[in-house]
């Protein structure tokens, strides 16, 4: 819900730019300073946002625990988008753990960033399957198509 009145008490809070939506200069400004001084405040000892990303971005915390889950989420996000090591060792990950989740040679694999052969083939059917029959949704195709990939696999294995 955006704030349309001019007069509404909720502009220039961060109460309107966070839960209304509403990006006029005064929400903006409102929501910068709100933000500005979580971050100048900190957490105070014992909160249960330390060791969290949220506590190292949000709250400026720079405890071993808060810097350690950033560095965490940051090496995550590089090694997700093949950014610090070969694209050859990522993917090899990707497929492994595919593999682990049962996910392996199915959409939801080739989703997930495995582009093997087999993943890429299932995401191939299902696409297909969806364009065959329309106004099914895509999620309840996907999934219904990895269950009969499981049973077929069952049945072979």
């Amino acid at each position: 819900m955006t704030l349309t009145r001019d007069d509404d008490h909720r502009h220039g809070t961060p109460n309107g730019y966070g839960n209304h939506g509403c990006r006029c200069e005064r929400c903006k400004q409102a929501h910068s300073a709100h933000a500005r001084e979580k971050r100048r405040r900190g957490l105070p000892p014992g909160d249960a946002r330390h060791g969290t990303r949220n506590g190292y971005g949000n709250y400026g915390c720079r405890c071993d625990a808060c810097t350690a889950a950033n560095r965490e989420a940051v090496r995550e996000f590089l090694h997700r988008t093949g950014r610090s090591v070969p694209m050859d060792e990522y993917l090899a990950r990707v497929r492994a753990q595919a593999e682990a989740r049962d996910h392996h040679g199915t959409e939801t694999g080739y989703r997930r960033g495995c582009k093997c052969d087999r993943c890429r083939r299932a995401a191939s059917e299902a696409r297909a399957e969806r364009r065959e029959r329309p106004g099914v949704k895509e999620h309840e195709n996907a999934l219904s198509r990895e269950r009969r990939q499981r049973a077929r696999a069952s049945l072979v294995g």
